[in-house]
């Protein structure tokens, strides 16, 4: 399973150890993914880092970037520039739930976790790894939607596919409506069986 969190963009970028220990916490691997929410959350995280000197500046922005680029969903949340972000984050969270909001200060929102908690055994950021989930299209797509819509380049390769079998078909036709439920611009998808390309 992976889990969406939303990470204040102040928390990320207070300073060199807390920026490298929490981006550590994320990744598919991790079963912990970061909501891009905004979309400018990369942009106020940088911005937010500007207090810091420079060479560690450096480092956090290029620590950021790595986390955009194997650790990030898009949220696709509304976001209202009038408020502050962890009004905003809560608001969307009773909305559409996060799994945890991650914040520089402490709240008394159970959902919100100070990032002086932060932890791998906190229980809102302990996550398993490991579910099963069912053999069908629906369950499989279901489960690797975050990656297939954070992909700008997807094969799928299975020398034992068989077209005319409806089960296989299903899955396939699972996968490909969560990539298109997604911005699909830029995606390329390809689809590898047996001795054939398509």
């Amino acid at each position: 399973m992976h889990f969406e969190y939303a990470v204040e963009p102040e928390a990320v970028a207070l300073d060199w150890r807390t920026c490298q220990y929490l981006t550590s916490l994320f990744g598919f691997d991790r079963g912990r993914l970061l909501s891009t929410f905004p979309k400018k959350w990369f942009v106020m995280a940088i911005e937010k880092a500007s207090h810091l000197p420079d060479m560690e500046k450096k480092r956090v922005v290029e620590k950021l970037r790595n986390l955009k680029l194997r650790a990030s969903v898009k949220s696709g949340r509304e976001y209202d520039s009038s408020q502050g972000w962890l009004e905003n984050a809560t608001e969307q969270h009773n909305k559409h739930p996060f799994h945890a909001i991650i914040s520089a200060e402490k709240n008394t929102n159970d959902s919100v976790v100070c990032i002086d908690d932060v932890d791998e055994v906190h229980p809102p950021l302990k996550c398993n790894r490991f579910h099963q989930i069912a053999r069908t299209g629906n369950e499989i797509a279901s489960a690797l939607a975050p990656l297939l819509c954070s992909s700008r380049k997807i094969l799928f390769i299975d020398p034992y596919f068989d077209i005319s079998n409806a089960k296989n078909r299903e899955t396939l036709k699972s996968c490909l409506g969560a990539i298109a439920s997604n911005d699909t611009r830029g995606v390329q998808c390809e689809v590898h069986f047996g001795d054939m390309d398509c």
